[in-house]
């Protein structure tokens, strides 16, 4: 593998480096890039499971290596989850390759098959609006009924938080908040600063791998307690309208719009977002939608994880 190629803000990149997160180094040609790392307990979601994050924000990594160091908004992000299963042990090669201003990706296992991760990224998106921009907004207008807050395990701590600054935030803060007609959403509000303990992609912009995590977590989240079983990532559409800012102040959005099938696997669908601003004056930065697939096998584990924290 070549030896690290650096454009700007790369130098310290967190992700990529002789001592990365992710990968030391990367095979480059002109319109494709290539890695490859291992799975380790330190890139754990699920027991001895790999973080979705992981893969994910990988895969930003690479098309901003690819893409000259920077990425320019708006853009989107798709990912969708299957084929080969992944543990914490496993050799990985994640390939990104670009066709104009769409780059698709992949992450497998190094001994082949079917990828774990397939991915598309768009640096010039096609000027639609998701249904649940308007669905969002809508929720944050309501009146609220009822608000409870609650604490959970940070799993994604090692992704989103700069290293000096990650045993500072080992837990996050959610809340659930209930509107008219039996609808309820979670919130997590990111307070000024901790916006700018989190790794960067460039000196003025957080790291998008970081919110595309925290969205996946937050989403996913809404979506195992609408069914009372937790799950894994089956597919992600996360839209940028601007860079998050180190100095903002933001709050994360999810819902769970719908779920159907079996209780032994049932599929929910949920939407969110990534706001600055206030609930009564939001400015989205950042839409997100996607599916989770639950089972019953992992509402115990969904326990133990709640129970070390929740009184």
């Amino acid at each position: 593998m070549m030896s690290l190629q650096r454009h700007g803000y790369e130098k310290s990149s967190y992700f990529t480096g002789e001592k990365g997160f992710l990968f030391s180094g990367y095979d480059i040609n002109k319109n494709s890039i290539h890695t490859g790392f291992s799975i380790k307990p330190i890139h754990a979601g699920w027991p001895n499971i790999p973080h979705g994050g992981i893969g994910m924000t990988a895969v930003i990594e690479l098309v901003s290596h690819l893409h000259n160091g920077f990425l320019t908004y708006p853009f989107s992000a798709k990912y969708r989850f299957g084929g080969e299963k992944l543990t914490i042990g496993d050799d990985v090669d994640i390939s990104v390759e670009q066709n104009g201003c769409e780059f698709l990706g992949k992450m497998l296992k190094s001994t082949g098959g079917h990828p774990y991760m397939t991915a598309a990224v768009s640096l010039a998106p096609a000027l639609e609006r998701a249904v649940c921009y308007d669905d969002i907004g809508a929720l944050l207008s309501k009146d609220v009924i009822n608000e409870s807050s609650f604490v959970m395990p940070n799993f994604s701590g090692k992704i989103i938080f700069l290293p000096d600054e990650q045993c500072k935030h080992t837990i996050r803060e959610f809340t659930f908040v209930e509107v008219p007609d039996r609808i309820m959403y979670m919130l997590s509000t990111i307070k000024k600063g901790a916006a700018g303990a989190m790794n960067r992609i460039a000196e003025d912009q957080v790291h998008p791998g970081v919110l595309i995590t925290v969205l996946d977590e937050t989403l996913g989240w809404a979506g195992f307690f609408s069914a009372w079983q937790g799950g894994v990532t089956v597919d992600l559409a996360v839209h940028f309208l601007e860079p998050v800012r180190p100095d903002d102040t933001i709050f994360t959005v999810g819902f769970c719009r719908d779920m159907y099938g079996s209780y032994a696997r049932k599929i929910v669908l949920c939407a969110g977002g990534i706001f600055s601003g206030t609930r009564e004056s939001p400015k989205p930065l950042v839409y997100a939608e996607g599916r989770w697939l639950t089972r019953p096998d992992y509402k115990e584990k969904m326990l133990k994880f709640l129970g070390s924290y929740l009184p």
